[in-house]
């Protein structure tokens, strides 16, 4: 064990990028490609976090373009506790997920000008439609930086939906978790799960 840690300090001061695999890996990064996602997070664990006892985990699979999303669904006994957690990663190259996550929360804002403009084209065109599409993109939570988790993250939360996502080494964890608890009791959960997920193997 000394001599391993020994190995990492040597490394690391010659190449930083030689140093990232000399320690523990993620349960992401080392899960089986051909894995589902619920098992990096049994559901006992989503039970005891949630209250509510989980009566059927559902893995799901996707692809679109370069990003695949891994899913499972931890059904609930009370079904609105229920958990969705995804996993997102690039099928071959990382600035896929980089492109995801930067339109995802670090797109470029209107300024007061252009959202002045904006508003009164619609106020000119005197559409119900536009006036439906304003009121719902009011209705659209901000994101909220989470401090502590990943190399980024960011809580979603509104009258529908709460969600977490977490930004790490290129992979992008979704965990939206249900129930009529606050937002913040919600987030708690919710970076509880996120920080099981993303624990060290022993």
């Amino acid at each position: 064990m000394r001599m391993r840690s020994t190995t990492c300090l040597l490394v690391l001061g010659t190449s930083c990028v030689l140093a990232l695999a000399c320690g523990p890996r993620t349960k992401t990064e080392s899960m089986d490609p051909g894995s589902d996602t619920c098992s990096i997070l049994p559901a006992d664990t989503v039970g005891s976090i949630q209250g509510e006892k989980v009566v059927q985990a559902e893995p799901s699979q996707s692809t679109r373009a370069d990003i695949s999303s891994r899913r499972c669904f931890y059904r609930t006994e009370n079904f609105n506790r229920s958990v969705d957690l995804e996993v997102i990663t690039a099928v071959s190259n990382r600035s896929a997920i980089d492109e995801f996550w930067n339109k995802r929360f670090h797109s470029i804002h209107k300024t007061e000008e252009e959202e002045e403009e904006e508003a009164e084209r619609e106020k000119n065109q005197n559409s119900p439609a536009a006036d439906r599409e304003k009121e719902e993109e009011r209705a659209k939570a901000a994101p909220s930086p989470v401090s502590g988790l990943g190399d980024e993250a960011f809580w979603v939360s509104n009258q529908l939906n709460s969600t977490l996502y977490v930004l790490q080494n290129g992979i992008v964890i979704r965990v939206s978790i249900g129930g009529p608890d606050e937002a913040n009791a919600k987030l708690e959960r919710a970076r509880m799960m996120a920080g099981k997920i993303f624990a060290t193997k022993e």
